[in-house]
C-alpha cells in the first residue's frame, strides 16, 4: 500500500513538472493575456505615412533652431493670404499658407 501511494505521488509531482514546463512554453502567448504588459504585432505595411501635427513640425523646427524663422516667414506669407482676400484678388491656385 506504501508503495502505491509513493508511486501516485511521483507520478502526481512529474504531471506537475510536466505542466509548469507546458505552462512556461507557452508564456508567450499568455502575454496577450497580461494585466501588466501589452505586445502589439503590425502584420501590415498601409504604405502611407504618418501624419505630422503642426505641434510636432513646430518641435522638429525648435530642435533644429529654425522655429522663430518658420513663424515668421509663415506669419508674412499669411498676412499675404489675407491681404489678396479681402482685395478678392485670390488665384484659383492660391492656398493657406497655413499647413494643418
Amino acid at each position: 500500500m506504501r508503495d502505491q501511494v509513493f508511486a501516485v505521488a511521483k507520478h502526481k509531482e512529474e504531471i506537475k513538472q510536466a505542466m509548469k514546463i507546458r505552462t512556461h512554453q507557452r508564456e508567450a502567448t499568455r502575454v496577450i493575456e497580461s494585466n501588466s504588459r501589452r505586445i502589439v504585432h503590425f502584420i501590415f505595411n498601409p504604405l502611407q505615412s504618418t501624419p505630422i501635427t503642426p505641434m510636432a513640425r513646430k518641435f522638429q523646427l525648435l530642435m533644429e533652431g529654425r522655429l522663430e524663422e518658420f513663424e515668421k516667414d509663415e506669419h508674412e506669407r499669411f498676412e499675404q493670404y489675407l491681404d489678396k482676400f479681402i482685395d478678392d484678388t485670390l488665384d484659383e491656385t492660391d492656398t493657406c499658407p497655413v499647413e494643418f
